[in-house]
């Protein structure tokens, strides 16, 4: 696990260049995943100031929360709809900062020269209108986690534990791949353009 935690975020820079890259068509190998490794304490940097930014967008909920619980002392019903009201703040506060943030990985992946507070400021710029675009994005794909869910459930039903559970996995894989790969290509269309590719040349038929 502290190995997961410490290697997780610059491996995770690395397979969103890959996914960049792959994307603009470019070439890549093996590598290609490990090729952030020099970026280890800027990535590790760059998941702190996301989280801490992330909760102080909370703090308001919080105080809510705490004046829920006082006035639970006295008036136990309307603090218990404060405390409610507390939480669904939290909640969308929470969801709305880390969107505002989603994308700074991607350009610290995308231009490693860049400085932490630097891909997160560019992080805000691209996202600022966008968010429920990108919300509406992800969402789309419930359907998608729901068949993989009942594709899994009929294999082990079908196949046995061992072959059901690997295909289960195998589905899920791809599924992942093809979620990241649509919030690379949201990040490409916004912050770098839509990408273009050389014309294929063609025979004159005429």
């Amino acid at each position: 696990s502290a190995i997961t935690l410490l290697l997780g975020p610059v491996l995770g820079l690395g397979f969103f260049h890959t996914l960049l890259k792959a994307l603009r068509r470019e070439e890549i190998s093996y590598s290609t995943v490990l090729a952030r490794l020099p970026l280890f304490f800027k990535a590790i940097g760059l998941d702190v100031m996301v989280a801490l930014r992330v909760f102080l967008w909370m703090l308001p909920g919080w105080g809510v929360s705490l004046l829920g619980a006082v006035i639970m002392l006295y008036l136990p019903s309307l603090g218990m709809l404060v405390m409610v009201a507390a939480v669904v703040l939290m909640f969308v506060l929470m969801i709305r900062a880390m969107y505002r943030y989603r994308l700074a990985s991607y350009v610290l992946a995308d231009a490693p020269q860049t400085g932490i507070n630097a891909a997160i400021r560019r992080s805000k710029e691209i996202m600022k209108g966008r968010k429920m675009e990108l919300f509406s994005l992800e969402v789309s794909f419930v359907g998608w986690y729901l068949a993989v869910n009942l594709i899994q459930i009929f294999t082990l039903m079908l196949l046995g534990t061992v072959l059901g559970m690997a295909l289960g996995m195998f589905a899920s894989f791809l599924l992942q791949m093809y979620v990241y790969m649509a919030t690379a290509a949201f990040y490409q269309e916004y912050a770098i353009g839509p990408v273009s590719f050389p014309e294929t040349e063609t025979d004159d038929l005429n």
